[in-house]
């Protein structure tokens, strides 16, 4: 599960969402104090998913390309 990064989002993106319903809706406090306990490591876990198994479809940098600026033409150099 850990490899599908669309999952790790997924839940994750779940798990906050629940969580600041417990907390807007104040129940199962005990729950809610669980969640906050344990959110470190669902924020570590989509993170090394992401980080292990995600994959970059952008434009790789050439040697002249420092930053790259994909998105501002007007900051690229143009030789």
């Amino acid at each position: 599960m850990l490899k599908h990064t669309n999952y790790m989002v997924l839940l994750s993106s779940l798990y906050l969402l629940l969580f600041v319903l417990l907390i807007q809706f104040g129940l199962w406090i005990n729950v809610i104090y669980l969640m906050f306990f344990f959110s470190p490591v669902v924020v570590f876990a989509l993170a090394w998913s992401i980080v292990r198994h995600g994959k970059y479809n952008g434009k790789d940098f050439s040697e002249d390309q420092h930053w790259g600026y994909q998105d501002r033409p007007d900051k690229a150099k143009n030789k």
